[in-house]
């Protein structure tokens, strides 16, 4: 029988293995209309938001660790405010809403404040001009901030914005848009540093619009229109400077849109790109280290959460889907890490339902793990070597940084190929096993790859039997028998060989072998030979395997056949032995114990 485990991997119609999503563990509370904003170090800092109610409370986020810490709690708390990481590794933290959801008039705050990662705390920033929830938040190329639109006092939609100058720690207002806009996109042209403002939703009605603030003269002009006007969209600078709009509302005729436009910034024009398969707004979008943008999650026109996530590729202008959130969820946030990984965070299940604690992580990367059968062995007797095959599944080189296995320590690993390098999409990796069983009955243990997949770790089922010993043909302890005299030495005899009966060859037969360990120089490096001759009285050819091991690692094996009684084994390896203990275990094909032959190299 042969054991599959397949490790994340969900199966399109074509039968190609696609990306996967996997809970990797969970906040300290559930949260949605967070900040998500990713420092300096790599840690990720997640602020404010509404479970029951306001959060001020913020977590740190380790991604190379999978670990979370508590940080300094904010002095307002708040829901849909923005966030961004400013030039000197600080982060800004602007507006939100600070009444109850459903409150018919909501309050609306213009405080700010500034994290400071290596004190973990927080100082104020003084006030914007205006009182904003969800504005738009841009870091310009000279440090500054543009915070734009949002939703004002009255729940209407603003046109106004204003520049926050870290120099001088204070907002100034500078002129205001052609239109009011909340829940547009914001996008820094990295050409340019211009700043587009496309869609929003003006208190009437969603926008077709889009403009450019220009911070040399710090004005606005007006840009090309989006074919199909859009709020709650998603907005993704790509590799060559074009910006990817994807999905959003559009309107209460229209719909979520499955839509999709690009902008170019040198001819100042948009043009439609391949949709989306599923229709969706207040999704979370992020440019992968592949090039391709991830977009998660959303609400579909009937106001349920998604579970889908799709990738686009702009080379090839397609989508193509990305599996599937464990969780259905919107106002999520959505950040891209090293390896192509994404962690997804916050949001809940739409309609103002509780914020979610969970978290998941993306990865281009899965597998499958492929153990055959240990089958069943004499305690004490090592079995052949078994292959455990890792095969990339997935989209992107696998990358393993560890093997181990764990559990019953009847098995063990004699190499491996999975962590020398990268494994290319469709290629395999190779960890060689061997089973020694211990004790008699049903032995089990796990064999796991510490990796780049969406859950961090790849991992298998080991199974095997140990047979007790009959007849005195095994060694209960799986330990080389006590020499019966001196050592055998680097270019002389070994041990006096113990007896033992031998299954299966006349009864009162014993095997008897002499073993030398020769080293010879060849081509620049000293190469150690291991050559046994066994006498072993037996009527018939027998089948026999041959192993070199040190402990329970297997050094070297080969395979011969016993004839006439007489069997020579030599195992030729490519160095030269370390000082130490080895043992010389032959046994028969089916694992059937023939001897053991302990060898002391000096």
């Amino acid at each position: 029988m042969t054991v599959v485990l397949t490790v994340a991997v969900a199966l399109s119609a074509a039968g190609g293995a696609q990306a996967a999503f996997s809970g990797i563990g969970a906040q300290g509370t559930g949260r949605y209309d967070n900040t998500t904003t990713q420092l300096n170090d790599g840690r990720l800092l997640v602020a404010g938001g509404r479970n029951d109610g306001l959060l001020d409370s913020a977590q740190l986020y380790d991604p190379v660790h999978n670990t979370w810490a508590n940080a300094a709690s904010m002095d307002v708390a708040r829901e849909g405010a923005s966030a961004v990481l400013l030039h000197d590794g600080t982060v800004l933290v602007a507006g939100g809403q600070t009444s109850a959801p459903d409150d018919p008039s909501p309050t609306y705050t213009a405080t700010a404040e500034i994290y400071h990662p290596a004190s973990d705390t927080w100082t104020s920033a003084g006030s914007m001009n205006t009182a904003r929830f969800q504005p738009t938040m841009t870091v310009l190329d000279d440090g500054s901030v543009l915070v734009a639109g949002g939703t004002g006092e009255g729940a209407v939609s603003l046109d106004s914005a204003e520049i926050y100058d870290p120099k001088t720690d204070s907002f100034s207002g500078v002129g205001s848009m052609s239109a009011p806009r909340a829940m547009a996109t914001a996008t820094l042209l990295p050409a340019s540093d211009k700043v587009l403002l496309a869609g929003g939703y003006d208190g009437k009605n969603e926008l077709a619009s889009a403009e450019l603030y220009d911070p040399k003269s710090k004005d606005w002009s007006p840009a090309d229109d989006l074919a199909h006007a859009r709020d709650s969209a998603t907005a993704t600078v790509l590799p060559n400077h074009d910006v990817l709009v994807a999905g959003g509302d559009g309107g209460l005729s229209v719909g979520a849109l499955a839509s999709a436009e690009i902008y170019n910034s040198d001819t100042d024009s948009w043009h439609d790109a391949a949709p989306m398969a599923d229709a969706r707004q207040s999704a979370a979008a992020a440019l992968l280290t592949d090039d391709t943008v991830l977009v998660t999650g959303g609400m579909d026109t009937q106001g349920s959460g998604l579970t889908s996530a799709e990738r686009y590729d702009p080379v090839d202008d397609a989508w193509s889907p990305a599996g599937a959130l464990t969780t259905a969820r919107e106002g999520h946030t959505l950040t891209a890490l090293d390896g192509g990984r994404a962690l997804v965070l916050g949001g809940n299940r739409a309609r103002f339902a509780a914020g979610l604690a969970s978290v998941e992580r993306y990865s281009p990367v899965s597998t499958t793990v492929t153990v055959p059968s240990f089958g069943s062995h004499a305690v004490g007797t090592p079995s052949d070597v078994v292959h455990a095959v890792v095969t990339n599944t997935g989209t992107a080189p696998l990358v393993a940084s560890g093997v181990s296995r764990s559990g019953h320590d009847d098995f063990a690993i004699a190499s491996e190929t999975c962590s020398a390098g990268p494994v290319d999409p469709g290629q395999s990796c190779d960890v060689s096993l061997v089973f020694t069983p211990k004790a008699g009955g049903l032995r089990s243990g796990t064999l796991t790859l510490t990796d780049n997949t969406a859950a961090g770790t790849s991992s298998a089922a080991l199974n095997g039997t140990g047979i007790g010993p009959a007849g005195g043909d095994a060694n209960p302890g799986g330990t080389a028998p006590p020499a019966a005299g001196g050592s055998g030495q680097v270019g002389g005899s070994a041990s006096p060989t113990p007896r033992q009966e031998i299954k299966g060859a006349k009864s009162g037969s014993v095997a008897r072998a002499t073993c030398t360990v020769r080293n010879a120089r060849s081509h620049g490096r000293t190469r150690s030979t291991v050559n046994c001759r066994m006498t072993w009285p037996t009527r018939s050819a027998v089948a026999l395997n041959a192993r070199l091991m040190r402990g329970s690692t297997v050094v070297m094996s080969t395979r011969t056949t016993a004839k006439s009684g007489q069997a020579r084994i030599s195992m030729r390896l490519t160095r030269r032995l370390r000082s130490g203990r080895y043992t010389v275990v032959i046994t028969r094909r089916d694992g059937t114990a023939v001897l053991r032959q302990a060898i002391r190299v000096s």
